[in-house]
């Protein structure tokens, strides 16, 4: 172990070594309840599945689906300027390997789960990949990797990194563990002043911190399968189109009861409602057909025709076929409902492929993204839930949505500096090309 390093990064480490029967066993009901790939689990042990290629080796971490995407135009700068190199990413959630397993990654980029933070796996993965240098991205910490990796004399560095003020408060009670994780990396890019203020708490010297923004404001066009964008572009025609994304279970019945409304206002209006999590489409298939709207289920393959008044795109991984076929979407995640408030989703995805944006105000965790977009006037900032009808049915006027697509481009281009910015950063620690 590193002199100098807190009690708390000892203990932890010390449990690392005698942990790996507990946490074999937590892999097993993860697997049971079907939240781990019974064919990837070697990987969470160690066993990779895949030869280190011959060359540079950069390994990228990120925790799941939106922080994985939000890597990939990155990797496609990396692999254009280092043709002798390969990228490994790692990802600790099923969802984030099915998703990736959709996009169609680059053949120079490889994808595997994240072993599990335990001695014997994670020094088998690092002995097997020997990566040039770690890339962590936003706040997804396992000491024990993070430790090891830093012991063999790898390059780190921490980018696209925010800490709210709940990720804050809760990090407060192990301040030295986080702040001796903080100290391994060469490099620390982060979103924000906050968060650069907030390491400061943790002992990280502001000067070592640089500030560029969200690298979610640079993301790579989502995929979308060609046959099935042709396909359902024909059977949707010219009607007027708009999509729900990402939504939550308590936005679900807010969303649908504006449907008739709109439908009498357009006859033939199509709704697509996407919501964050397909395992709750049974529920709201039965609420749609309580409302009388004549539903087509996706992953069903169910077919949209005229009478056809919801699209249930209860599926994973097909975002990018949805912003395509929609001119105007609803950000979901972010209207006003009872409990817990919401607190958005990531809005770049859905303004590059050219959708005009609506969203509530609950955006926390985007706050300054979507901050971006409402003072161009590149997005409808909802003053209530009641005023998303009006916003549907303003964005399908040409006066209306052609400024504010145009406006969108704008802040488009403007956080696409980060990209560049985020590469020249990490490249003093990346091997010679």
């Amino acid at each position: 172990m590193a002199k100098g390093w807190s009690w708390q990064l000892r203990a932890y480490l010390a449990f690392s070594r005698i942990s790996g029967p507990l946490w074999r066993y937590a892999l097993k009901r993860r697997a049971k309840a079907g939240k781990e790939n019974l064919e990837r689990l070697p990987e969470r042990l160690g066993v990779s599945t895949r030869p280190r290629p011959e060359g540079a080796v950069i390994w990228f971490h990120a925790l799941s689906v939106g922080e994985s995407l939000a890597l990939l135009q990155l990797f496609d700068h990396v692999l254009e300027l280092r043709p002798d190199t390969t990228i490994l990413l790692t990802t600790a959630t099923r969802t984030s390997a099915e998703a990736l397993a959709k996009q169609n990654l680059p053949a120079r980029v490889i994808h595997q789960m994240l072993p599990i933070d335990v001695a014997g796996p994670v020094a088998s993965f690092l002995d097997h990949w020997r990566p040039d240098a770690a890339i962590f991205s936003e706040l997804d910490f396992w000491p024990a990797i993070m430790a090891e990796t830093h012991r063999r004399g790898i390059p780190m560095a921490l980018i696209n990194s925010r800490m709210s003020d709940k990720n804050f408060d809760k990090r407060k009670s192990g301040a030295a563990l986080f702040g001796d994780l903080l100290g391994m990396f060469d490099v620390k890019l982060v979103q924000d002043d906050a968060t650069r203020d907030r390491f400061a708490y943790f002992g990280c010297d502001p000067a070592t911190v640089h500030v560029l923004g969200a690298l979610k404001g640079a993301p790579r066009p989502l995929p979308a399968d060609p046959e099935d964008l042709e396909h359902l572009a024909r059977a949707i025609g010219e009607r007027p189109v708009w999509l729900a994304a990402s939504t939550e279970a308590r936005e679900h019945r807010l969303v649908a009861e504006i449907t008739p409304t709109l439908c009498r206002r357009y006859a033939d209006m199509l709704l697509i409602l996407a919501p964050r999590h397909p395992k709750e489409a049974d529920g709201i298939e039965s609420m749609l057909k309580e409302l009388g709207l004549e539903t087509a289920r996706r992953s069903r393959n169910e077919p949209v025709t005229e009478h056809t008044k919801v699209l249930l795109a209860d599926t994973i991984g097909e975002m990018g076929l949805w912003y395509r076929l929609a001119p105007v979407t609803f950000m979901g995640h972010s209207l006003d409902v009872d409990g817990t408030p919401l607190r958005g989703k990531n809005p770049f995805e859905a303004a590059v492929l050219g959708t005009a944006l609506i969203h509530g105000h609950n955006v926390i965790d985007f706050e300054e993204t979507y901050a971006a977009f409402d003072a161009a006037g590149g997005a409808i900032c909802l003053t209530s839930n009641g005023a998303l009808l009006d916003a549907v049915l303003s964005l399908f006027t040409a006066e209306v949505a052609d400024p504010q697509r145009a406006a969108a481009d704008g802040v488009l281009a403007d956080a696409a500096r980060v990209l560049d910015d985020t590469y020249q950063a990490i490249s003093p620690i990346l091997p010679e090309s």
